[in-house]
């Protein structure tokens, strides 16, 4: 029911509605913020919406803080948002926590060019 809930208030564009049924929702299963949450932050990354993105993905770190992909994807929409700082915040906590992932090359990348 929260997920039709958050879903509707999305649809009808009531962004208070919709923050206030993510909230519950992750309240009530924090495992839908790593899998479902995580999956609608990606289409909302692709699709260029990066400051959507980014709230949906500060939920699933809320819920999830050691998801290092959604860490690695959340520093990468802070810097998109032009937000350096907390990008390299997220992007080291990535590495910390996944420093052999496949991405983890591009997040030094990233590093090294926000610090420039």
């Amino acid at each position: 029911a929260l997920k039709i809930r958050y879903d509707a208030m999305r649809s009808l564009g009531d962004t208070a509605g919709a923050r206030q049924a993510l909230e519950a929702l992750i309240r009530a299963d924090p495992q839908w913020a790593s899998t479902d949450l995580f999956n609608h932050a990606v289409e909302l990354y692709n699709s260029d919406q990066m400051a959507d993105a980014a709230n949906a993905l500060e939920k699933v770190v809320e819920a999830q803080p050691d998801d290092a992909k959604a860490l690695f994807l959340l520093g990468m929409a802070r810097y998109n948002l032009g937000d350096s700082e907390d990008a390299k915040k997220h992007l080291a906590r990535f590495l910390e926590l996944a420093p052999d992932d496949p991405d983890a090359a591009l997040a030094k990348e990233m590093l090294k060019y926000a610090a420039e």
